[in-house]
């Protein structure tokens, strides 16, 4: 006969959430990221989107290099608060979500339109997790 446990099952806390300057900048780079390598692609600084793609993925907080990076490429000037909660809105009803968990991207489908994707997965089209599971 299987003895009983001695220790307790504790669930993981519940992950708090992302500071907005730490990677509201990555849910703007995941939505505007085609635009923003094709802008980098045609002054030849293709290596340096891609650089802030990488810290992106690794969660590195480079918040002020990627407005000045956008401003040099004479983009619109980026909410690095976007996507966060408080900012854009509050979704209602079902919100698509960062499928890697990386930002905290928060997005309304449009109706009829297609899924909002995260450009950031390794294969580029990552379709964003629904909130509704």
């Amino acid at each position: 006969m299987p003895r009983p446990s001695r220790t307790r099952y504790r669930p993981a806390p519940p992950r708090s959430p992302p500071a907005p300057g730490q990677t509201g900048w990555i849910g703007w780079l995941c939505r505007e990221w085609p635009q923003t390598h094709a802008a980098a692609t045609a002054r030849d600084r293709a290596a340096e989107a891609d650089a802030f793609r990488e810290d992106a993925l690794g969660g590195l907080d480079r918040a002020d290099d990627f407005v000045e990076f956008v401003r040099e490429l004479d983009g619109p000037e980026p909410d690095v608060r976007w996507g966060t909660r408080g900012h854009e809105g509050e979704p209602a009803d079902e919100a698509y979500l960062c499928p890697i968990d990386l930002c905290a991207r928060r997005e309304r489908r449009t109706p009829g339109g297609a899924v909002p994707v995260c450009h950031l997965t390794r294969d580029g089209q990552g379709r964003l997790r629904s909130s509704l599971g």
